[in-house]
């Protein structure tokens, strides 16, 4: 239980209360109960589609092929991920091109994934390695592309934002988090 699921299903709670029909992508079935008591944020979703990611799940070269091949056809109005950090390429494949669908990378944790940093500088890899990240980076710039056709980079803070700036060349928008400390019991 994190910032990141309470960040997603407050989102979600907002869309919801605004007469969105909410649809949650999940790496598997979410413990709502656990995450009413620990977060105060109850199950805002129509519909749940929980992906099975299996050996996906651990480092591997075909990830980022493989997750946009998993991630369900889906033609919504507005799609978020709360996973922009860690997981750039969980967005389905006919997104790439439609443009009908506003994209929104929410950025929350101020690490960056390998896919990032080494994907968008191909060029620094030798030998077979560079024809990999090269694909890799071809998939990465489309997703950029698309998002600043029609979309929103989105960082939790500034030095979250000032991090992503440094590591990807652009600058997201800041929208502060909705997150009770309080509601967090901290061990030292």
């Amino acid at each position: 239980v994190g910032g990141g699921q309470h960040e997603a299903l407050s989102a979600a709670e907002a869309l919801r209360d605004y007469g969105f029909r909410v649809s949650l992508l999940c790496g598997g079935k979410p413990d709502f109960a656990k995450l009413s008591k620990e977060l105060g944020v109850k199950n805002p979703a129509d519909q749940i589609l929980a992906l099975r990611f299996g050996l996906l799940s651990k480092p591997n070269y075909l990830k980022p092929f493989l997750r946009m091949m998993q991630v369900p056809s889906l033609k919504p109005d507005l799609w978020i991920s709360f996973d922009a950090d860690g997981d750039p390429f969980l967005i389905p494949l006919n997104m790439l091109y439609d443009d009908s669908t506003a994209l929104v990378y929410y950025f929350i944790n101020a690490n960056l994934s390998n896919f990032w940093k080494a994907g968008l500088n191909a060029e620094s890899h030798r030998s077979i390695r560079k024809i990999y990240w090269k694909a890799v980076s071809k998939i990465l710039k489309r997703v950029v592309d698309r998002i600043r056709l029609h979309g929103l980079f989105i960082a939790i803070c500034r030095y979250i934002a000032d991090n992503i700036e440094k590591t990807l060349g652009l600058r997201p928008k800041v929208l502060y988090g909705s997150i009770d400390g309080k509601a967090y019991r901290w061990r030292g």
